[in-house]
């Protein structure tokens, strides 16, 4: 939360609710702090929540924390929580102080979590208060669960809805569970990928038959981010197409483009996607994956769920496929990539990206010829582009 924001709240008179909650001082008992974050911790809609420390309820005069002795950083908050005995680890928080009017406000915000709900496994007491192992505070509107009582069973029958994402439409459940990457087992007997607690939820790996691989596959496909200088002999023909399908049941939810296996079945890798550096010249275009897109979050689930079952490590047994990912552009997100390519224009030259990266892009006549093809022409230009995604991995590297 900002100043804007914060300010709105005020101006706009702001009540509170299951997500708000205004304090005129932080707690002097821990047993109260921590019901208030676990109250909020424990909602069952989806949205940050906020404790505003320094404005009274009802009135919205700003009080101030900068005398509070209980007052609290991130580091405090999250120490306090991490000695206490929590079913589910440690919930996300932070807390953040805005001047306004003079004055200093503290924002306690509790991120959104679906690891719900969340209690103690062990009594914590403070005083003369005390939280139970077991007990599980809510918020419903503007009121926390009282001290001597827990959530009755229609909130936590939410709550396990929520973790379970049952509450979620089937495509947003999908791309919940590819992130709980520690939770597939991958079946090598039938090249599928099965969630642990749903094998409703699986993801097959299919070769393309003869029609589909005349339909999507051109004779002699040839990927410039297969040609990688190495110290062993890299083949770099393409031994098998497949395609990735995520199922649920009998449907197909999504699919990715062609997996491939190349280098005598030594790597594996879904194809990368085209994009230009420098807009007015073709010659410069690179290949790049998006860290949140699905080709990505299959990778980290296939190579993850083959490392809990196989006897040798994924990057050891496709270890050509470590090596060709360098000649791609790993992005975090659009965004990411985006400002990466504003930075070029068509006024732009090769010379002006090697400068910038401080990374030669133009390869020499000689690193040409140490590829046997009949096409130099091609093996500079597919040089060119590995070379792009080497400079600005690096540069990306040192801006993050």
């Amino acid at each position: 939360m900002n100043f804007r924001e914060l300010n709105n709240l005020i101006q706009n008179q702001t009540k509170e609710c299951d997500w708000l909650d205004y304090k005129q001082t932080w707690p002097n008992n821990k047993v109260d702090l921590l019901r208030d974050i676990l109250s909020f911790v424990n909602t069952t809609h989806d949205k940050d929540c906020f404790l505003i420390f320094g404005i009274k309820d009802k009135t919205f005069e700003i009080i101030g924390v900068g005398e509070d002795k209980n007052r609290k950083n991130t580091q405090q908050v999250l120490d306090f929580l991490s000695r206490k005995n929590l079913s589910t680890g440690i919930p996300e928080v932070t807390v953040d102080t805005i001047t306004i009017e003079n004055k200093e406000v503290d924002i306690l915000t509790i991120k959104d979590t679906r690891q719900v709900p969340v209690f103690l496994e062990k009594e914590f007491s403070d005083d003369r208060k005390k939280c139970t192992a077991g007990q599980i505070f809510t918020r419903i509107g503007d009121t926390n669960t009282a001290i001597d009582t827990t959530a009755n069973i229609f909130v936590v029958e939410k709550l396990m809805k929520k973790r379970l994402m049952l509450d979620s439409s089937i495509i947003d459940r999908y791309s919940y569970l590819l992130e709980q990457v520690s939770e597939w087992t991958f079946m090598d007997s039938e090249q599928k990928l099965i969630f642990n607690f749903d094998p409703n939820f699986y993801i097959l790996i299919t070769p393309y038959d003869e029609e589909d691989e005349q339909r999507r596959v051109t004779t002699g496909d040839y990927y410039s981010w297969l040609v990688e200088p190495s110290i062993f002999p890299m083949d770099r023909r393409i031994n098998q197409y497949n395609s990735v399908s995520f199922m649920y049941g009998n449907h197909k939810i999504f699919e990715i483009g062609s997996l491939i296996y190349f280098d005598r079945f030594r790597g594996v890798a879904p194809v990368p996607k085209v994009s230009k550096l420098i807009p007015q010249n073709r010659d410069y275009l690179y290949h790049y994956f998006l860290k949140d897109s699905l080709e990505m979050k299959f990778m980290t689930l296939f190579s993850e769920s083959w490392n809990n079952c196989m006897s040798e490590q994924f990057y050891e047994n496709f270890y050509s496929t470590k090596l060709i990912f360098d000649n791609v552009v790993i992005y975090e997100n659009l965004d990411e990539k985006n400002n990466v390519e504003k930075n070029y224009d068509f006024n732009s030259t090769i010379e002006m990206v090697e400068r910038d990266c401080d990374y030669k892009i133009i390869p020499t006549e000689e690193e040409i010829l140490e590829f046997e093809n009949e096409n130099s022409e091609f093996t500079r230009k597919s040089l060119i582009r590995n070379n792009i995604a080497k400079a600005l991995n690096k540069k990306l590297k040192e801006i993050r």
